[in-house]
Formats: structure tokens, C-alpha cells, sequence
């Protein structure tokens, strides 16, 4: 509230004066009865109030959307559109066991700049439900675990928010998100959370452009809500030369490729980077090959690569095997929670998984080109798994309790 001394309404004109012994009121005092609303949805929001730097946009009595214009000079409307359901990105890959899949609010907002200029950086405020991201975060857990193979893939556990870079989210935008890939250029924000009249909301600041965004969870390589590498790998392999091993491998799309370099171990638990940085060969959509020496003194049993892009992303590539300095191929099972673990060692070519219930209803016959298996079991019960590998065959029993 803000009181400016003795005022009078003067007849017929319903206004003030400034003599008198009346107190006037002036601000926006209704500002402070506005309820936050996590719920409505639409198009066009206008201004409802402004109060402490903030102005709250939404319709007759509550707050959708807020920005702190910073001294600009602007008008907006504000669009919260509300999908119907979580946003599913359609699955997609970027090569053997590089699947990659995004999770998203099914509320997401857009600002429309109608008038002025954002001369100063601006801050937003979206007021969102936490039992949506929670929602949103078992969505993509369900389906991360789902997946067979995992080796190569990773979960961020933490929320991603983002918004798009000059062009609107909407419909059209969505339809053409692949797995972690956004069709165009996004702009990954940093959250601060707060509640207001008991509904919660997300901060940014920092903001010069007003587009669309919203948040979520994903998995895969890129393991975040960012515009995803254009990288598709092709085939990996390792061979022995009279100098030590090398590196063969192929690519079929290199947009937004920067570098590759290579990590080695020789327990897939202890990783180390080795020392070299080999340039891409531009954004080229052919088959690209290449080809990286190493020394003797270089000789570990699996080696990957890691590709990097002009934004500093980075992703990595299957594990293989180098055949000169493995001993003999063995497995070891364990369980996790409701997953089923199999870990393999010394494997020079892909093992295949069978997984059967108590009543030989088979429900995996899988060729495994990682070193790492994972598989949710559905119910309690003893699970019969028979593992191929060459010409031998391994059959163990376990039980989910």
C-alpha cells in the first residue's frame, strides 16, 4: 500500500483532491487478494495488477504468469496452454543403446511482446503443481526402465526448465521434438522455486526475448532438456597394429560437432581420458570415417568415445572390447530395487538374453551389444535366465521377492 496524506473526492467527478481529511489509498492494493492458479489455461492474458516490481497477468482474480519488467517500457499478453496430458517426445536414438526421450509439463507458456523493447533483462515467474513435475518425473522413470539396454544412457534426476529462442512453442514446435532434439535452438534456464498463497512457482531471471517454454525430465545422451546433438554413430571397433591398438569409427551426421576424444578402462568402473582431441570434420549428414592410433602403453580392455559440441555438450558412444588384453567372458546378476542387473566381462561379441516367468512365458530374447543389461521384473516370482554367448549357453535361476 502506498497512503499519499488527506484527500477529498470532489462532487461529480469522482476523483480527489488534496485538501480534505479523507486518507487515499492509490497502488494496488487488489493486487494482494489475487490468487496464484496453477489451473487456468488460454490465450491472451492481459495485465491484472502490478505489485512490488512484479506485474501478474491471468484473468479476473488470479495470477497465471508474472514478469518483473525492469524498467522497460512493455506490453504483453501471455499464452499458458495446456497440452491435456504430459508431453511425450517420440523415442528416438543417435546409434545402439543411445536412445534418448523427453518428459514434459503439459502446461507450457508463451509471451507475446506487443509493444516496447527489452532494453534491461527481464525476470519471469510460471506458477506451476508440484505433483505435475512428479507426475512427469514417474513418467520418464517408467520408460527409462523399460529399456533394455542402458549402458550409454543417463537420467537427470534433477528438473529441466527451457525456453525456445524467437520462435513460438506450440503445437508445431512440439510435433517436431525427436527424442532429446529439439527442431530448433533452446535456451536452458536456471530455476529459482518459491510459493505464493500456498501454489508454486519457477523464477528466471535474465531474460532478453520473450518466446515459450516450459519444463521436464528426460533421458538419454544428451541427459537434459537442451538441443541435443546431431550426432548419429555408425560403427565402432578396435583393432591390433604392430604399434599398439586403434580406433576405427564411423558417423552419419556431425551438425554441431566440435571434437571427439577417447576414454579407456579396463574394468568399465575406473574410466580414464586419454590424451588426444580429434577435430570433426564438419557438419557434414555422410558417412564420415575415422581412424586414431595408440600406443602399446595405451592398451586397455574396452574404450569409447566421447563427441562434444560447439556448445560444450558432450556425448558418448558404446563401449567395445579390445581383444588383446581381455581374459575369459563371465557375467555376474544381482537385483536393484525392482530391476535385474547383468553385468558382462571379457565380451568380444553380443551375448543374447532370454528371460522366462514360473510359467515359461518368455518375456525378453535379447542380443546385448553393451556390457551392462537392465531389466524390470513385473511381479514377484522366480525368473529363469538363460544367457548365450558364442557356442555356450547359461542358464540361472532368480527370484523377486
Amino acid at each position: 500500500y502506498r497512503i499519499y496524506g488527506y484527500a477529498e473526492s470532489t462532487a461529480g467527478t469522482g476523483g480527489f483532491e488534496g485538501t480534505g481529511n479523507d486518507l487515499e489509498i492509490v497502488g494496488q492494493a487488489e493486487c494482494i487478494q489475487l490468487n496464484s492458479n496453477s489451473t487456468d489455461a488460454g490465450n491472451g492474458f492481459i495485465e491484472q495488477c502490478t505489485d512490488n516490481t512484479w506485474t501478474y497477468y491471468g484473468s479476473s482474480g488470479s495470477r497465471i504468469f508474472a514478469i518483473n519488467k525492469n524498467g522497460n517500457t512493455i506490453n504483453a499478453t501471455v499464452d499458458i496452454i495446456d497440452n491435456g496430458s504430459i508431453i511425450t517426445t517420440p523415442l528416438a536414438s543417435n546409434g545402439p543403446s543411445q536412445e534418448n526421450q523427453m518428459f514434459l509439463l503439459q502446461k507450457y507458456w508463451n509471451v507475446n511482446l506487443n509493444s516496447g523493447t527489452i532494453t534491461n533483462p527481464v525476470s519471469v515467474r510460471f506458477y506451476f503443481s508440484h505433483s505435475d513435475t512428479t507426475a512427469v518425473k514417474t513418467a520418464r522413470d517408467n520408460a527409462f526402465s523399460a529399456l533394455s539396454s542402458t549402458l550409454g544412457l543417463s537420467k537427470n534426476d534433477k528438473m529441466e526448465w527451457f525456453k525456445t529462442d524467437g520462435v513460438a512453442m506450440n503445437a508445431s514446435f512440439i510435433s517436431a521434438i525427436s527424442g532429446n532434439k529439439f527442431p530448433s535452438q533452446v535456451i536452458k534456464l536456471s530455476p529459482t522455486y518459491g510459493t505464493e498463497n500456498g501454489v508454486g512457482y519457477v523464477e528466471f531471471s535474465g531474460i532478453t526475448g520473450f518466446s515459450g517454454g516450459t519444463g521436464g525430465f528426460s533421458f538419454g545422451p544428451d541427459g537434459s532438456a537442451g538441443n541435443s546433438l546431431g550426432l548419429k554413430w555408425g560403427d565402432i571397433s578396435v583393432i591390433t597394429t604392430e604399434l599398439g591398438p586403434k580406433l576405427i569409427w564411423n558417423t552419419y551426421d556431425e551438425r554441431n560437432t566440435s571434437h571427439f576424444t577417447i576414454e579407456a578402462s579396463h574394468d568399465l568402473d575406473n574410466i580414464e581420458t586419454l590424451t588426444y582431441h580429434i577435430p570433426s570434420k564438419g557438419d557434414l549428414t555422410s558417412n564420415n570415417k575415422y581412424e586414431q592410433a595408440l600406443s602399446h602403453t595405451e592398451s586397455y580392455g574396452y574404450y569409447r568415445l566421447r563427441q562434444y559440441d560447439n556448445d560444450g555438450q558432450n556425448v558418448a558412444s558404446k563401449w567395445v572390447a579390445y581383444r588383446a588384453t581381455l581374459g575369459e567372458f563371465s557375467y555376474q546378476i544381482t537385483q536393484s530395487k525392482e530391476n535385474l542387473l547383468i553385468t558382462f566381462k571379457n565380451a568380444m561379441q553380443a551375448p543374447i538374453v532370454s528371460i522366462f516367468d514360473m510359467n515359461g512365458k518368455a518375456l525378453e530374447h535379447l542380443e546385448v551389444d553393451q556390457m551392462r543389461y537392465t531389466k524390470l521384473l513385473p511381479n514377484k516370482g522366480l525368473y529363469l535366465i538363460r544367457i548365450q554367448y558364442q557356442d555356450k549357453s547359461f542358464i540361472e535361476k532368480q527370484y523377486k521377492f
